[in-house]
């Protein structure tokens, strides 16, 4: 990791290991060009392209389909050998693309590594050098092009080799954003599949992106400068084993979760809709109280009306 001038923001709502699902109608959050255009909503895939969870089998096709279309499969990425660059003979694709799809995100690393392209990336290069990925503040300051990256990533698939990795933050920055580009801070990380087996990683730092999936974190102990405020998270529990080491300084409100358009005849008197389930880090399920467009007691809430 480059050595590089600390500047990071962070926004610490109060909130202590709990979940605040809001529901929209709408998208909280205005498009981008990183939008997928031709997505399917499925069981694993909402209408923006982003991951929302699912079997090994639909991982590869939402890999292929959405990320990069050069991508075979997660078998076929674990057999390429960790020191192969180049051009894969066996597909004419070049073997980054096999196992590290999101070309946003090899660009990412590219910079990190101080490498001079993605054909540069290696499985042992992250092995072997990658123990913490802060993006850089200032270069999200200056230079469009990197920022743009940032907020496009969509997977991390491809850092299960970096097995050293200790610290892992994948975020826009929210001064970046506000003061230089003049957005809110919005990215696309939905995919983090691939630190479900890095042992040795105790932070993950990815506010403000598309996460609904959070079972990679299971089983870890994640330190305070974790935080996961502003997705569309409506299972806390994976968390619950980093309970004793976050302390309440888990940042973790604003989840939004888009629930199905619902169109209804002139002749329907009433309409009750199905249980949602939302659960807490002890994998409790939490109580939905519905409020109105306008007028709810509490101001938070009428804000996204």
């Amino acid at each position: 990791m480059r050595c590089r001038r600390t500047k990071v923001l962070r926004s610490f709502i109060g909130v202590v290991l709990g979940l605040l699902t809001v529901f929209l109608f709408g998208l909280l959050f205005s498009s981008n060009s990183s939008q997928v255009y031709g997505a399917t909503a499925n069981s694993y895939t909402d209408a923006s392209g982003n991951w929302k969870g699912g079997t090994a089998a639909e991982h590869d096709a939402w890999l292929k389909t959405i990320v990069n279309p050069n991508w075979v499969s997660a078998d076929y990425a674990s057999q390429i050998p960790a020191d192969a660059k180049g051009t894969d003979s066996k597909t004419g694709n070049p073997y980054v693309d096999e196992w590290l799809p999101d070309k946003n995100f090899q660009q990412l690393l590219v910079y990190d590594l101080n490498l001079s392209s993605a054909n540069d990336l290696t499985k042992d290069i992250l092995k072997t050098q990658e123990t913490k990925l802060w993006l850089d503040v200032d270069e999200q300051h200056t230079n469009r092009t990197y920022y743009d990256q940032v907020r496009f990533t969509r997977s991390l698939e491809g850092m299960q080799y970096a097995t050293n990795l200790q610290d892992v933050r994948v975020t826009p920055d929210m001064d970046a954003s506000l003061t230089v580009w003049g957005m809110f801070p919005k990215g696309n990380v939905s995919d983090i599949s691939a630190l479900t087996n890095l042992k040795d990683l105790t932070s993950a730092n990815f506010q403000h992106d598309d996460l609904y999936d959070i079972k990679p974190l299971a089983g870890k102990k994640l330190d305070v400068y974790t935080s996961l405020s502003y997705n569309h998270i409506t299972d806390a529990s994976p968390l619950e084993s980093s309970k004793t080491s976050l302390g309440d300084s888990l940042t973790f409100a604003f989840q939004s979760y888009k629930l199905p358009t619902i169109t209804l005849n002139s002749n329907i008197k009433s309409y009750t809709m199905p249980s949602f389930v939302i659960k807490n880090v002890d994998g409790d399920n939490i109580p939905v109280r519905p409020y109105y467009a306008a007028g709810d007691s509490n101001n938070n809430f009428n804000n996204y009306a």
